[in-house]
């Protein structure tokens, strides 16, 4: 495992990632290094989790029509992750467009499975 943590250090060091990089180990008494990478590593599992809980939301919300696919339905990615009171969401759907809305999808989305189906027909 610690063999494992050093290599993953060097890897990421000069990476994106870099802000992820497990904690520096002591070279004298290595067994005090296993409460601080056990820390880490819960830190990061937790992180995951989040990231894991929030798609599964937001795959169980696309599940009910699974033709569609990633549609704009995305947007509503942000919401499963805080605690929004409906003033904040009367603000945020006042000052959205479907204008804006329309040139989000077309610049970040491309067509689902239901839309291609319907251009091969016609």
């Amino acid at each position: 495992f610690t063999n494992q943590m050093g290599q993953m250090r060097f890897k990421l060091c000069c990476s994106q990632y870099a802000h992820i990089i497990p904690p520096n180990q002591r070279s004298k008494s290595r067994f005090l290094n296993i409460d601080i990478l056990t820390g880490w590593s819960m830190k990061v599992l937790t992180a995951s989790d989040i990231v894991e809980s929030t798609f599964g939301k937001y795959k169980k919300e696309i599940s009910k029509n699974p033709m569609k696919g990633i549609t704009d339905l995305a947007l509503i990615i942000p919401a499963f992750t805080s605690n929004l009171l409906d003033d904040e969401i009367k603000k945020a759907i006042d000052s959205c467009t479907c204008k804006m809305l329309k040139e989000w999808k077309a610049e970040y989305l491309c067509d689902s499975l239901s839309v291609k189906r319907k251009i091969a027909l016609n």
